[in-house]
């Protein structure tokens, strides 16, 4: 999970982050169930502010407090506007059994079986191709 910040802010600084960590699961004690908490707070290279998720609980759990946990970072960092999910990835490679898939609508079923297992992730039509050898 990243904490966007205002465009123009100072860096962030270490002070912040530990109170951040620290805020952000006091809320969540108060709201969430006891496994929905977060860990390893961070600034990346580019200066945001990022958490991962205790093991067990997914990030689109801790989102439902999203409310609560932008609050209490607010608080802590002023500049601090949204809370959203870390995408970084700008292509996927996905190992499959290709004769399953090797067929004219076989990329079609794979990125609806993919669609299907995971709920929120939406792979846009026509993004899916086959790696050359």
């Amino acid at each position: 999970m990243v904490f966007e910040r205002a465009a123009g802010a100072p860096h962030i600084n270490l002070a912040v982050v530990a109170s951040a960590a620290a805020f952000v699961n006091i809320a969540l004690s108060k709201v969430a169930l006891a496994h929905v908490r977060t860990e390893a707070f961070r600034i990346s290279v580019q200066g945001r502010l990022s958490t991962t998720v205790r093991f067990g609980p997914s990030v689109a759990m801790l989102l439902g407090f999203k409310k609560e946990v932008l609050e209490v970072a607010h608080k802590v960092d002023r500049v601090i506007i949204n809370v959203v999910v870390n995408v970084t990835w700008a292509e996927l490679k996905i190992l499959v059994p290709y004769d399953r898939y090797w067929q004219p609508n076989g990329l079609v079923e794979l990125r609806e079986q993919i669609e299907a297992e995971n709920p929120g992730v939406v792979v846009p039509p026509l993004s899916m191709k086959w790696m050359g050898w």
